[in-house]
């Protein structure tokens, strides 16, 4: 791809910096095939960058068939018949949702059920949540302050646990302030206030392809069509083809699940995410961000949301995967549509019960949700590699096994198993 294809605006990094300057060298022909390239300890040292970059421009030339790597002789370039121009962005025109009755009736069929194993759930195992301390904080409440069970719903949400909600914000670079804050049932009730906030019926909005499945049954509910934004090989949204969708101005609404995306459980990187706000905010595009798996990254580091780069992104997200999946609390963050939001929020379900709501807030102060999350952190990488494993077997059920090709989402994994 030559550097003048690269979007404007866009600034490039140090590896694809160096990736440019020897596409540009071997498409003039300074650089003719078979020649070998430089090493990454040359490549390293020349341009004053680390071995990783200088690696990772060097698979990227081989990503796009401009370079061959040959066992314990390095990189060279690649014959030209190899290399094909890129091709455009092509950019997919709205279109209806195909009914989902079937699915539909399969999936609802399901919940509730007392299954071993739930394929469609995306929650940890019951003892890595603090059931212990919630339900001791459950007792307290109710010997404490009785009167919550009979109290009316008020406001948008418990001051503390705003308060909580902010704070804890900071930590992965958002500056929220309470009363741009609206506590709901959930997470996807909150994707769901967001999206008629901001999306008159018969719209179009931009999904990442794949998706998770429940997003778009709530569009076709909504009555909106979508434009499927394919992935790129890394496994998260191709910003290219996404920025030439805003710019056709095809869509008004972008609904991404950045950190952690599932099923396909990529994090877009920090570069791409100010990149794609930043064109969002140019073209008048709004990004509503669903972070409900934020806390659960593996490593160290808690990414950073699309929020953290535009105070224009709608912030969605809630406490079901870190403090437990019973008690449906989430949250939504505006500051411009904050307003509608709780008007829809009132005129549907008024507000969160005024329980669980103090529950959530005594559970994030006394420091329950952190352990939880560093305990998931050590598990289940394990766990996943254990499961993924397990799901690589030949089934033991013989040739009357169902043929079907299954996507089997083990955390950062996902692979497919015949």
């Amino acid at each position: 791809m030559p550097v003048e294809e690269v979007p404007p605006g866009k600034p490039l990094s140090r590896y694809r910096q160096l990736t440019e300057q020897i596409k540009q060298a071997i498409d003039a022909g300074l650089l003719p095939p078979d020649t070998r390239l430089p090493s990454v300890r040359t490549l390293a040292t020349q341009y004053n960058i680390s071995l990783t970059t200088a690696l990772k421009a060097l698979r990227t030339l081989e990503d796009e068939h401009y370079a061959v790597a040959k066992p314990k002789s390095g990189f060279f370039v690649a014959p030209r018949q190899r290399r094909q121009p890129k091709p455009p962005a092509v950019i997919e025109q709205p279109r209806e949702i195909a009914p989902l009755d079937e699915q539909t009736e399969l999936h609802m069929a399901m919940v509730g059920e007392n299954c071993r194993v739930r394929l469609d759930l995306a929650n940890g195992d019951s003892a890595l949540y603090p059931i212990r301390k919630l339900g001791l904080i459950m007792r307290q409440l109710g010997y404490s302050q009785p009167s919550l069970l009979g109290d009316t719903v008020k406001g948008t949400g418990y001051g503390p646990l705003k308060a909580e909600i902010a704070r804890r914000a900071i930590d992965y670079g958002c500056t929220l302030t309470p009363e741009t804050i609206l506590v709901t049932n959930g997470c996807i009730e909150a994707l769901s206030l967001a999206l008629r906030a901001t999306v008159p019926p018969g719209d179009a909005v931009a999904v990442e392809s794949p998706c998770y499945f429940v997003l778009l049954q709530m569009l076709r509910n909504l009555n909106l069509r979508v434009v499927e934004v394919d992935a790129c090989p890394a496994g998260y949204v191709d910003s290219e083809k996404l920025v030439a969708l805003f710019q056709s101005k095809t869509v008004k609404v972008f609904i991404t699940l950045a950190n952690i995306n599932n099923p396909l459980g990529k994090t877009i990187p920090n570069e791409e995410k100010a990149y794609i706000t930043r064109q969002a905010d140019e073209n008048g595009v709004i990004i509503i961000e669903d972070d409900t798996f934020g806390d659960t990254a593996f490593g160290g580091q808690r990414p950073f949301p699309m929020r953290a780069f535009s105070p224009h992104v709608i912030l969605c997200s809630g406490f079901s995967k870190t403090v437990a999946p019973g008690i449906r609390i989430g949250w939504v963050h505006s500051n411009h549509y904050i307003r509608k939001i709780t008007s829809l929020k009132y005129t549907s379900t008024m507000g969160s019960p005024c329980y669980r709501r103090r529950q959530s807030a005594s559970c994030c102060e006394t420091a329950a949700m952190t352990p939880t999350c560093a305990s998931s952190d050590v598990s289940s990488p394990a766990r996943s590699a254990s499961f993924a494993s397990r799901c690589c077997k030949p089934s033991r059920r013989g040739p009357g096994f169902p043929s079907r090709r299954a996507a089997m989402c083990c955390g950062s994994r996902c692979r497919r198993t015949p």
